[in-house]
C-alpha cells in the first residue's frame, strides 16, 4: 500500500538506494549461510549473532560471515548475548541448566 504524500515528502531521499539512500541499515544487508533448524529466535551484541539450531548453539560474526559451533547441549538449547558473553539454557530429566560462554572467550572463537 502506497504511503500518504505527505509521508513520502517527508523523508526525502538520498542518493544510492531508490527508497531511502546509502545510510539506510536495510539497504547494506549481507545474507549468510546457517546450519539447518536454527531457531527463528536471534540475538545479537557488538556484531556478533547468537543462534542455536536443536542442540548446538553457534556464533556468528556479521561482519565477515564466519561462524562457529560454542557448544552442544544434551537436549534442546535457546541463547542470548549480551555485553560478558553468552548464557545458554537446556532442560534435563533433572530440571534446567544454565551455562555461560565468556565475551572473551566468544571472541577468541571467531578469530
Amino acid at each position: 500500500m502506497p504511503l500518504p504524500p505527505r509521508v513520502r515528502e517527508a523523508a526525502p531521499a538520498s542518493p544510492g538506494c531508490s527508497r531511502c539512500g546509502p545510510a539506510h541499515a536495510l539497504c547494506r544487508s549481507t545474507a549468510w549461510r546457517v546450519p539447518h533448524g536454527v531457531d527463528p529466535s536471534i540475538d545479537v551484541h557488538y556484531g556478533i549473532a547468537v543462534l542455536t539450531a536443536g542442540s548446538r548453539v553457534y556464533a556468528l560474526r556479521v561482519d565477515t560471515g564466519r561462524l562457529v559451533t560454542l557448544a552442544r547441549a544434551p537436549t534442546r538449547a535457546r541463547a542470548q548475548i549480551e555485553e560478558p558473553g553468552v548464557v545458554y539454557q537446556y532442560n534435563t530429566s533433572r530440571g534446567g541448566v544454565m551455562r555461560f560462554v565468556s565475551l572473551e572467550r566468544v571472541e577468541r572463537a571467531l578469530r
